[in-house]
């Protein structure tokens, strides 16, 4: 190992234990490794080394914390950009409180101009951490950014004017020069120019997704390539060989300031900067070297990066180009640029596809297509951007850039939209433990030399192997029953994992479906949704649909009263009942005209083994005083209309007598849960768990015993587990209706159609 590269890799290996929290003694082991690299080390090397694990190790144990306090703000600021309009009606800009110098994403409802100075009143909101698996932490994107929180302006008076910088005022530039262009043709140039994806739709940002070429519109190498190395050949037409070096790394980091703090834009900036010393000093350039020599440096300036996903798929990427690409090459038949091609794509893919799962829950299926169709042309999409950028205004020239890029920007768009739409186009699965990890990588670190014994048979069997690691969480799926109440605010969704098979009592509304619901699922590894069931039609409880019908296909839906029935939609009523392999679900609901859409809500019971969990919609005392007949003990109480005070009455809460009683509900006006409500389940002994504090609530079980677990802190804590006896009171149902013999698969079928007889 070249010493540069094992004093770069000491950093990383120090910052990486300190941000995952290992303890200080976790470096005693990676110093005893160190020592045996002696062999082909001096002992200065290594001494040098384990001081510098532990000077990485100390960097990463320092934690920022937070000086702003959210709530009310009224205080001078300085608009650092001009800001963009969103899709919620807000112009959203960066701005810099000028007393602390703070900084903050400000919403207004009008646009101003940078450099302009406000005197501001409003609201200063944090993000809080996620509640749920698969849920963006937005609070630490921020913090990454360097953005203390979000500012909501009420009120805003200009008092000053500045010019705004010489970042800025390029930016802005290049952005006006660009104003004449079609919306979906700007914002692509924009996306493709700066990394500026605001001016992208939700779905045209989602087709980039699942097509898998969405890095072509992350600024990185292959964006500063072209814009240095084309100030590069210019400069060489007008100067020497190491001036014209100095005025390219330059122009790269001018380049990397216009895009913004991109991690990947800093990590190709970096390393095209050292390229370029390497070149002025007349030295052989080692990729590895400056690689890790670029990761080693911004680690150690913010070791928050390691959860910056730019960070991570950039590097990865990178380290596959140069470690895995040339042995990929190698034994790949055709013409030399299609090989070329083909290794470079394959390369980036398997050296990121630990970190896609981890990051995203999502494999672009379709990846290695798009790329070749793609990536050779992205030169085109990124150079005629920017000349668009550039010339946007210049009479003549205009219209010539603009019909290039228009047709580029139709071709790339063409190609990405119909990848999309084709079958599978993204495969879910479920993210690779720790240990799966490392193993990945050591089998893709060994690839070059099994190419090099085994030639191609030994390239195959390896790649099989390392598909099979990162397949492995998803192939192997527990025996339990798996209860996931989402943190979805005041709404109700939750995920019931039987054996492969998922399914949905309720949806949440549109919002919580494409901002929650979906990311969980994807993150789950979920690829389809077996059924759903809808209590009654109330848009917190039947608003995701679509967008989960969208995104998954449903086989099934059972809708409670409300609910607009589709083609595919089933009544769900009073006595139906369910077997899903050993697990079997009954339905009740209130019977009588008079009664409002909550007192209708269709109750599921959920019985596996001696477990039983009640789901009880949004019923009111009304209907849970018909149903008391029909109720007895259960282990697990969905909480009625999120702990409303008109629900969940003393009677209820004795005959039910949850151990478990989980309120599914957030910030609201309501005084929701009802204080009456939580006290009445906390006499009888029940623990009650809020999802607005808990976050997510998981309930896994085998059918004799029974698991609770909360989301909190990024990771599932255990709560308590409880066994069951045989006498357990949950274990039998009390019913004179007649049960339907619903079974899942090809007896659906049979219970749709008994259903609509």
């Amino acid at each position: 190992m070249r010493p540069v590269l094992l004093l770069s890799l000491s950093v990383i290996v120090g910052v990486s234990l300190a941000f995952i929290g290992a303890p200080w003694y976790a470096l005693v082991p990676v110093v005893l490794v160190l020592s045996v690299l002696r062999v082909s080390h001096s002992p200065g090397h290594v001494i040098l080394a384990s001081a510098l694990i532990i000077v990485g190790f100390l960097r990463g144990s320092v934690v920022s914390t937070p000086s702003v306090v959210p709530g009310p703000l009224s205080t001078v600021v300085q608009a650092v950009n001009s800001p963009i309009f969103t899709e919620s009606g807000y112009y959203r800009g960066k701005v810099r409180d000028v007393a602390s110098s703070e900084e903050f994403l400000m919403y207004w409802s009008e646009p101003w101009a940078a450099g302009l100075r406000l005197e501001v009143q409003g609201e200063v909101v944090i993000p809080i951490p996620p509640l749920n698996p698969g849920e963006l932490d937005y609070a630490a994107y921020l913090d990454r950014q360097g953005i203390q929180g979000l500012f909501f302006v009420r009120t805003a008076r200009p008092v000053a004017r500045f010019r705004a910088s010489l970042i800025e005022s390029l930016r802005g530039f290049l952005r006006a020069n660009l104003d004449d262009l079609p919306d979906a043709s700007k914002g692509l140039a924009l996306a493709a120019m700066l990394g500026d994806r605001s001016g992208l739709s939700t779905s045209v940002q989602e087709n980039w997704r699942k097509s898998g070429a969405s890095h072509i519109l992350a600024v990185s190498g292959m964006h500063i390539s072209i814009a240095a190395g084309a100030v590069y050949s210019l400069a060489r037409r007008f100067t020497g060989f190491r001036t014209s070096w100095v005025v390219a790394g330059l122009s790269a980091l001018l380049y990397t300031s216009l895009v913004g703090s991109s991690a990947s834009a800093w990590r190709a900036a970096l390393a095209f900067i050292l390229l370029a010393v390497a070149k002025i000093a007349l030295r052989e350039a080692e990729p590895l070297n400056i690689l890790g020599l670029v990761a080693a440096l911004m680690l150690l300036l913010s070791p928050q990066a390691l959860e910056d996903a730019g960070f991570l798929l950039s590097f990865a990427a990178t380290l596959g180009l140069v470690w895995i690409s040339p042995s990929l090459k190698s034994i790949l038949p055709g013409h030399a640029y299609l090989r070329s091609l083909l290794s470079a794509t394959l390369a980036a893919q398997a050296a990121t596809l630990p970190v896609v799962l981890s990051l995203f829950g999502t494999w672009p299926f379709y990846g290695l297509l798009s790329n070749l169709l793609l990536v050779p042309a992205s030169t085109l999409l990124v150079g005629s951007s920017l000349l668009a950028g550039m010339l946007g205004r210049v009479p003549g020239i205009r219209v010539v850039v603009y019909a290039v890029f228009s047709g580029v920007a139709w071709f790339f768009s063409s190609v990405v939209g119909w990848i999309a739409s084709l079958p599978i186009a993204s495969v879910n699965l479920v993210a690779m433990p720790v240990i799966l990890i490392v193993a990945y990588y050591a089998l893709l670190a060994f690839f070059p030399r099994v190419i090099k014994g085994y030639d191609r048979l030994g390239a195959v069997v390896t790649l099989c192997f390392m598909i099979m690691t990162a397949m492995l969480p998803s192939l192997i799926q527990s025996r339990d029953i798996e209860l996931t109440f989402l943190s979805i605010g005041n709404a109700d969704a939750c995920h019931v994992r039987i054996g492969r098979q998922h399914y949905l009592i309720d949806v949440g509304t549109q919002e919580a479906a494409e901002r929650i619901i979906v990311p969980y699922l994807r993150s789950q590894g979920v690829n389809a949704l077996a059924g759903v069931f809808i209590s009654h039609g109330h848009d917190d409880h039947v608003g995701g649909l679509p967008t989960l019908e969208q995104e998954f296909g449903i086989k099934w839906v059972f809708a409670g009263p409300g609910v607009e029935l589709g083609e595919r939609y089933t009544s769900l009523a009073d006595s139906m009942h369910f077997a899903i392999g050993p697990t079997t679900l009954t339905a009740w609901q209130a019977q009588g005209s008079d009664l409002d859409l909550n007192n209708q809500s269709v109750v599921l019971l959920l019985q596996h083994g001696r477990f039983s969990a009640l789901f009880t919609g949004d019923i009111g005392h009304v209907a849970e005083q018909a149903l008391l007949p029909t109720i007895t003990p259960v282990n697990v109480l969905k909480v009625a209309h999120h702990g409303s005070g008109l629900s969940s009455s003393s009677r209820w809460v004795q005959a039910t007598y949850p151990r478990i009683a989980i309120i599914s509900v957030g910030p609201n006006s309501y005084d929701h849960p009802s204080a009456v409500v939580t006290k009445a389940l906390t006499d009888i002994g029940c623990q009650v768990l809020r999802t607005d504090e808990t976050g997510a609530v998981r309930v896994v079980t085998k059918g004799n015993r029974y698991e609770v677990l909360t989301y909190a802190k990024g990771r599932w804590q255990r709560v308590r587990t409880y066994a069951l006896s045989a006498t357990n009171p949950g274990s039998k149902v009390k019913s004179s209706a007649p049960h339907l013999p619903f079974s899942w698969g090809r007896g659906m079928v049979c219970a749709a159609g008994c259903a609509a007889s």
